[in-house]
């Protein structure tokens, strides 16, 4: 069970904080109730509460004498004061028990005995066990002067060193599994260990559902704690509980608690019964009040600059968001997820899911239920009533890249829905014919990736969320390196990406909106083309034809690839305006007509091809398109070279 909670307390960083400051709260609860029995505690409840009380304020050691034992940098002298302290805190207790619950004096001075050398337990567990072990030691030689202990007596001493035993035997186990604050950084990998165990015997379960054995608790305290109590300052633990000390586990053995309840009669030996509950609402809690403590601490608002409102705002939600989210998109109308617009949601959805893509139509699903329900929503209906605005947010929290919005009297006249690509801190809005929606959506699944997007696309092809191959062009969109920077030039001006976002005046709204969506397009569009020359489609990478042309006669040559309608007559062409060229310019084109044999193939896309001048130093760039310069059928090879040099194999072909 120990182990477990070192492990989810090693994944706290999944709600967006790093593993907190905590500590281990352990007891034998039939070791305290053997210590009392021995001292004479009566058994009525309100006495024994006080005593175990006492217990926890006064013996069991806090993260604050944890730190005065560990820290160096504290003085002996300071290190005597927390001593000091819980002595005259233990007597003052004992006087407070006598007078206000009834506490027999004898039991009070035998409870001194016990704890005289021991205020409070040090934090080495092992220490403490042997401090407890020396002072029952201590009583039972007073017990044994010049007399026989009684036989319930002894049995009391008895079941008191057993406990001890059994305390003991639980931590050598901490130490084989590596789980003990004292294991060697191995575990330390994989697990988040406690800083400390303060064996507290006044530890108890109100209604005792685990009792009898052991008993743990896995307890945070703030990470500034311990600065904000100073190093001369102690706190003991019950009071450490009632200020900033949150539970977030506790379990321990509940064979008690099944021995109780079983039905009458033998059903033999009583199983080994072990069980440990969580907190989920503390660690919701500290999730919250770590995303609030980042939004108002202000050295961290310095590097917040770098971060968008948007995500500060999934930091601060206190809830674990997926890097990439398994829905790819929300079907919505114009006001929102209304019942009147289901039908044709779910005929959009369909759509989506027969290639592959997830798609949600309804707030029911448990992808956005939990965000999208408001007071009015009652459970079973069909419909939110959360604005278009507002879904979109949520998606937008989600890290939902796409909005399909779907208009009744649109899709029914022209077969066509609006497609709104959602950004950190605006979105581009098209209107989409409903059978080229998923292609245009795939365009679109990746753009949250920190690392590229290829990873994370591999991770949901695996996932099964894309259910088909994707295109050369597709595979590349979110795994661009290219960094593209934007100029759109319109008939009165021209607009760079920031000047696009600072101008946004009433007047001209429109206009901006309708910028900012050019030079988003222009922009993935030289992104795609980038990647497109620089991963071969094929294989054979990226085609370069060098030769000693100048290079404004390589200008003009890819101006007349391009209108020209086949290789022969760009070439032609070109050599009636350049004759002293003219070999040269036919073996160029005879090496054009090579790569368009090699990276050819039936869609008839266009190739890009570098052409470099030796002579100039200087690169161009040609998009040929494949069907165009294919010369003819029965064309013959331009007759005057019917060979080639291969400089692999050295021959002439």
């Amino acid at each position: 069970l120990l182990l477990i909670v070192c492990q989810v307390m090693a994944s706290y960083t999944g709600i967006g904080t790093k593993p907190p400051f905590w500590f281990l709260r352990f007891t034998h609860t039939r070791l305290a109730d053997a210590i009392m029995d021995i001292c004479g505690v009566p058994q009525k409840e309100m006495q024994r509460n006080a005593t175990l009380r006492i217990l926890t304020a006064c013996t069991a050691p806090s993260p604050s004498s944890w730190y005065h034992e560990s820290s160096a940098s504290v003085t002996v002298k300071a290190k005597g004061v927390g001593v000091n302290a819980s002595r005259s805190d233990f007597k003052k207790y004992l006087d407070v028990a006598r007078e206000r619950h009834g506490l027999p004096k004898t039991a009070a001075n035998r409870l001194g005995t016990i704890f005289s050398d021991a205020l409070p337990l040090p934090s080495d567990d092992n220490k403490a066990i042997e401090r407890l072990h020396q002072g029952i030691e201590r009583l039972r030689q007073v017990d044994t002067q010049g007399r026989t202990l009684s036989r319930a007596r002894s049995k009391r001493y008895e079941d008191a060193h057993r406990a001890l035993r059994s305390v003991r035997y639980c931590l050598s186990m901490m130490q084989s599994l590596e789980i003990h604050p004292t294991s060697p950084g191995q575990g330390a990998k994989r697990l988040s260990l406690a800083k400390f165990i303060s064996i507290d015997l006044g530890l108890r379960q109100k209604r005792k559902h685990i009792h009898g054995q052991g008993l743990f608790q896995a307890v945070t305290i703030p990470d500034d704690y311990l600065a904000k109590l100073g190093s001369s300052k102690h706190e003991n633990l019950d009071s450490l509980m009632a200020s900033c000390g949150t539970r977030i586990a506790e379990g321990g053995r509940y064979d008690d608690l099944v021995r109780k309840h079983r039905p009458p009669g033998n059903f033999g030996r009583i199983p080994i019964c072990a069980g440990c509950r969580f907190f989920v609402g503390s660690l919701t809690e500290q999730a919250y009040l770590h995303g609030l403590n980042t939004l108002a601490d202000t050295a961290l608002k310095r590097s917040l600059r770098l971060q968008s409102q948007i995500e500060a705002a999934r930091s601060s939600l206190g809830f674990p968001l997926a890097k990439i989210h398994p829905m790819n998109c929300i079907v919505v109308s114009a006001n929102g997820m209304d019942p009147a617009t289901l039908s044709e949601r779910a005929r959009v959805a369909a759509q989506l899911w027969g290639e592959g893509i997830s798609a949600e139509y309804t707030p029911m699903s448990g992808v956005i239920s939990s965000l999208v329900r408001k007071n009015t929503f009652e459970a079973g209906a069909l419909g939110s009533d959360l604005s278009l605005d507002e879904l979109c947010g949520v998606a937008l929290l989600l890290r939902i890249p796409c909005v399909v919005i779907v208009v009744p009297h649109l899709l029914r006249e022209k077969g066509s829905v609006r497609l709104r690509h959602l950004y950190e801190d605006s979105f581009d809005e098209f209107f989409v014919p409903l059978q080229d929606l998923p292609g245009k959506v795939k365009e679109h699944l990746f753009p949250y990736s920190d690392d590229g997007g290829s990873k994370d696309k591999e991770v949901i092809e695996q996932n099964g969320v894309l259910g088909r191959q994707s295109s050369n062009v597709e595979e590349t969109k979110g795994s661009s390196s290219a960094v593209v920077h934007c100029i759109y030039a319109d008939e009165d001006m021209y607009y760079a990406v920031q000047e696009a976002d600072r101008k946004k005046g009433a007047a001209d709204k429109a206009a901006l909106k309708a910028v900012r969506k050019e030079i988003a397009r222009a922009t993935q569009k030289a992104e795609a083309y980038i990647d497109r020359i620089a991963t071969s489609a094929k294989g054979h990478g990226t085609p370069v034809i060098a030769s000693a042309l100048p290079y404004l006669l390589i200008r003009e040559l890819g101006t007349r690839l391009v209108t020209s309608s086949n290789t022969f007559e760009a070439v032609s062409t070109v050599t009636n305006n350049y004759p002293q060229y003219r070999r040269l310019l036919k073996t160029v084109g005879m090496s054009i007509d090579r790569v368009l044999a090699e990276y050819g193939d039936s869609r008839h896309e266009s190739i890009d091809v570098l052409m470099y001048s030796t002579l100039d130093d200087r690169l161009d760039i040609i998009a040929i398109d494949d069907v165009a310069v294919r010369p003819p059928p029965g064309t013959p090879d331009r007759g005057n070279r019917s060979s080639s040099f291969d400089i692999k194999s050295g021959k002439r072909r």
